[in-house]
């Protein structure tokens, strides 16, 4: 038979001793490499997560409306357009129309008639200065006055032809367009709504 003397199952027993530790420290470094990959993986997909989340933030930032400060025109003409629900657009464009005609159509010393398209005849329609001018009679016309004048003209502040006042049946007409309210009187003057653009 053959024999193994103790000093070689001590050596082999060493060997398998450092061995095994050896193969725990590798495992445990893995492992330590695998928390640390997953730690990395994971504040990268927090870090993307974040950079989605400003991304979001951008795109949201760029939908947002511009809100108009409200104004406080009184019972001016310009305030009675302002406080129509159906004439935000003629607000609007009024506001947005060079040398302050939302100011001139506020203007205590002054008298205006006002021919306010309301909202659906102005959708998709860009109304300048020019155009809101063809709008406006400088002088206070009350619905009587207006009827007192069918058959004839009424001149506009804006460069154009005076525009013919008409009778459509029970319906009161400027320029071929109906008179759908009115008059609205304020402190310097009258607005009628109509439903149309008056060109």
């Amino acid at each position: 038979m053959l024999g193994c003397s103790s000093n070689d199952d001590d050596g082999m027993a060493g060997e398998m001793a450092t061995a095994d530790a050896g193969a725990a420290d590798a495992g445990a470094a893995d492992a330590g490499a695998a928390d640390a990959g997953a730690a990395d993986a994971g504040a990268a997909d927090a870090g993307a997560a974040d950079a989605g989340a400003a991304d979001a933030g951008a795109a949201d930032g760029g939908n947002e409306e511009i809100v108009r400060p409200p104004m406080d025109y009184g019972n001016s003409v310009m305030g009675i357009v302002a406080a129509q629900p159906d004439t935000m657009l003629a607000e609007n464009a009024i506001r947005d129309a060079e040398d302050g005609l939302d100011q001139t159509l506020n203007d205590p010393t002054k008298s205006w008639t006002f021919f306010a398209p309301i909202d659906s005849a102005l959708e998709g329609i860009t109304a300048d200065r020019a155009a809101l001018l063809m709008h406006i009679h400088a002088a206070e016309l009350t619905r009587d006055a207006l009827i007192g004048l069918v058959g004839s003209s009424l001149s506009m502040t804006g460069a154009g032809d005076p525009l013919p006042i008409t009778m459509n049946g029970e319906i009161l007409q400027i320029g071929g367009v109906d008179i759908v309210q009115g008059h609205i009187l304020g402190d310097n003057g009258t607005v009628f709504k109509i439903d149309g653009v008056l060109q």
